[in-house]
């Protein structure tokens, strides 16, 4: 017996996670040994509480006291018995087994127990101890043995049977309450499908698959209801009795059936006498028929042979055909909204790939690849304006090579693109032959004789035009196009409008934050970005550590070497950090000499590591080999805070920073303070930040 539905979904790792912690729990209140298993055998978690004792007896030299699997209880004993029930092992062990089934069938069942209920019981397993061939080892393992009286044991198995049954009851509603989850959502998809499927044929298969793999239908059969001579014809079936729907059907069978598509009602028959009326052969027990509504002018029944739905199902099976029924009932306004819904998608999309990539070309490219799908067109271009070639170039291209159209200029007023761009109106045209504009041959180039032109605006300025041409269908563009087109193109606008904005106010941004000689966020972006990183920190739990780094003797290296060899050795400092921090660590320029780094969720061991690593790379570095001797004279000294160790608020965290770089200073420099070793044998008094 293979396992069934409800023991394959048990067996996932959040239930498994869930039942591991149960029987946890219950083996150290009990004071057993509980181990789960499917019902071919199969552990669905690790032994909670295990006997070590019990180790001992699976390699025992007598065969009768050796240990065997479920202490000798066999599969077939389990699944005959069904409830549960105690008894001995050859080691005189005493045990349980506990059966669960779920709607009649067994599901798993639950071993446990390995404890001695009597100290008789443990000393006939001693007078076969001198057996063992370790049995110094033997007796040191004695003194773990678990000793419960009977009337104990009993209340620990009957806890373990009703709280294991209560666990397993909430997964299995819990297992069925997410299937039919999964199942509203399936059908609902399949409604939203259907028209994808553009032939009977299509749906049919589409929905009777759909029903049988959601709900284990023994057979499903489609049936067209003829209004001229009043009965019902076979247009599909499937599963395992499919033949019986090509046999005709008695005249009780139509009424009952067409009583069904006049009310509207599901019917279920379950009688062998009207069933054998109904012409079906004796195989067929039950039935289902649910009224069905193909398409606007013709209907029929769906019947479901030899299967029976518990109610949730039941219910869930003919809301979807209620479903389908307004669903063709809605195709003619779903047609409607269909370009809305289009353009709100597109809209959806713009501001996501605006979000991701922010360039202004990436927004081009995604309007005239969307352009082409929504309007099912092979060709789209898109020509925007050069004011000083004075001409119309290609940007964007879908269905043709870029390349082909590197070298065409279009000058405003010329061709129909320079037409639309000057006057700045759009252009359907649904034959270019017979359109009294233009009564020309169409250019061989292009398939069909319809195109769009539309301008495309940024601003409020005309910025270029649109080409839309070589519908995949013989329908030629419409006005409704159009309006799809210039609706999608005034968010288009309005997109590339506000990335202008964002451009400019994020450059004059960073030059407002920007140390001019550094190039070194300032102290101003210093105190808003330490004070978002600090709120973050906070609200997940992360570290955030500070390095205070001060450039040793700077104002005798100012005024021996020139300030301009000052300006020098600050810029050479600063690469030399930038290069050394990660990218996600911020680096500022605090103060004259002082330099301010953020690093983010990181604790104080790595900040050290960094910390280290600058002082080191420093130490190295040389300002000049020019002929007047300049040594090198930098190094650097590092006062390290970290929070939440040392600071609860940026302000505080700072303040320790400082004093361990002062304390830096003091003990020679060129070195690296942590705040926690300044004060580790020392008495602190922790002021209030800001007191």
């Amino acid at each position: 017996m293979g396992p069934s539905r409800f023991s394959k979904t048990f067996s996932g790792p959040m239930n498994v996670g869930i039942w591991q912690r149960m029987q946890d729990d219950l083996a150290r209140i009990t004071g057993f040994t509980l181990q789960t298993f499917l019902p071919d055998g199969t552990p669905i978690c690790a032994a909670s509480n295990e006997n070590l004792f019990c180790r001992f007896l699976r390699d025992f030299p007598d065969p009768s006291l050796r240990c065997q699997t479920f202490c000798g209880e066999s599969l077939d004993e389990i699944r005959q018995i069904r409830t549960p029930y105690t008894f001995k092992c050859p080691a005189q062990l005493t045990n349980f087994v506990i059966p669960y089934c779920v709607n009649d069938v067994m599901e798993l069942f639950l071993f446990g127990g390995r404890v001695f209920t009597s100290h008789k019981d443990f000393s006939s397993l001693l007078q076969h101890a001198h057996q063992y061939q370790d049995f110094d080892q033997f007796v040191e393992q004695s003194k773990l043995v678990r000793f419960k009286e009977w009337e104990e044991f009993e209340r620990g198995f009957r806890l373990v049977e009703s709280s294991a049954k209560v666990i397993l009851e909430n997964l299995h509603s819990q297992d069925l309450y997410y299937q039919n989850v999964v199942r509203l959502l399936t059908l609902f998809n399949t409604c939203l499908n259907l028209n994808l499927y553009s032939t009977p044929s299509e749906i049919y298969t589409y929905v009777a698959n759909m029903l049988l793999n959601l709900f284990e239908i023994n057979t499903i059969g489609i049936l067209a209801f003829d209004e001229q001579r009043k009965q019902f014809s076979a247009e599909f079936s499937l599963g395992r009795h499919k033949d019986v729907f090509e046999t005709s059907h008695r005249r009780e069978f139509d009424i009952w059936a067409a009583k069904v598509l006049v009310t509207k009602d599901p019917s279920f028959v379950d009688s062998p006498g009207l069933i054998k009326e109904f012409g079906f052969p004796p195989a067929i027990e039950c039935l289902y028929i649910f009224p069905f509504r193909f398409s606007e002018k013709q209907h029929g029944i769906i019947i479901l042979l030899n299967t029976r739905l518990e109610n949730t199902a039941y219910s869930i099976v003919s809301s979807f055909f209620r479903q389908i029924a307004l669903t063709h009932e809605s195709a003619e306004l779903h047609s409607q909204l269909d370009s809305r819904q289009k353009i709100l998608t597109f809209i959806s999309d713009l501001h996501a790939r605006v979000r991701s990539s922010g360039e202004e070309e990436e927004v081009y490219r995604f309007l005239v690849e969307e352009i082409a799908k929504l309007l099912e067109a092979q060709l789209c271009s898109l020509f925007i304006y050069d004011k000083q070639m004075d001409s119309l170039l290609v940007k964007v291209t879908k269905g043709f090579p870029k390349d082909a159209l590197t070298h065409v200029r279009i000058r405003p007023g010329e061709h129909i693109a320079g037409r639309v761009f000057r006057e700045k109106e759009p252009l359907v045209v649904r034959n270019i032959e017979s359109d009294p504009r233009f009564a020309r041959p169409s250019n061989p180039r292009y398939k069909t004789k319809s195109f769009l032109c539309v301008p495309v605006r940024v601003n409020g300025h005309v910025a270029g035009v649109l080409n839309v041409a070589d519908r995949l269908t013989d329908r030629p563009f419409s006005d409704e196009d159009l309006q799809t087109v210039l609706s999608i193109l005034s968010y288009v606008s309005l997109a590339i409008e506000r990335m202008r904005y964002y451009e400019r106010s994020e450059t004059l941004l960073k030059l407002s934050s920007i140390d001019s000689l550094t190039g070194l966020y300032n102290r101003r972006f210093l105190e808003e970005r330490l004070a978002e990183e600090m709120s973050r920190s906070r609200r997940y739990g992360r570290h955030l550590s500070l390095l205070l780094l001060d450039i040793d003797d700077f104002k005798k290296y100012n005024d021996g070497f020139g300030h301009q060899a000052g300006d020098q050795a600050l810029q050479l400092i600063s690469q030399t950090i930038m290069v050394t921090v990660r990218k996600v660590d911020i680096v500022t320029r605090f103060g004259g000499e002082e330099f301010l780094i953020i690093l983010p969720e990181t604790e104080k061991n790595t900040a050290r590591s960094i910390a280290e690593r600058i002082i080191a790379r420093i130490d190295h570095l040389g300002t000049s080999d020019s002929e007047d001797n300049l040594r090198d004279r930098l190094t650097v000294s590092i006062g390290l805070a970290s929070f939440p160790v040392d600071a609860k608020d940026e302000k505080d965290l700072v303040g320790k920073a400082d004093i361990a770089l002062y304390e830096a200073k003091r003990e020679g420099k060129n070195k690296l303070v942590l705040f926690d070793e300044v004060f580790k044998d020392r008495n602190i008094i922790d002021f209030p930040s800001g007191a």
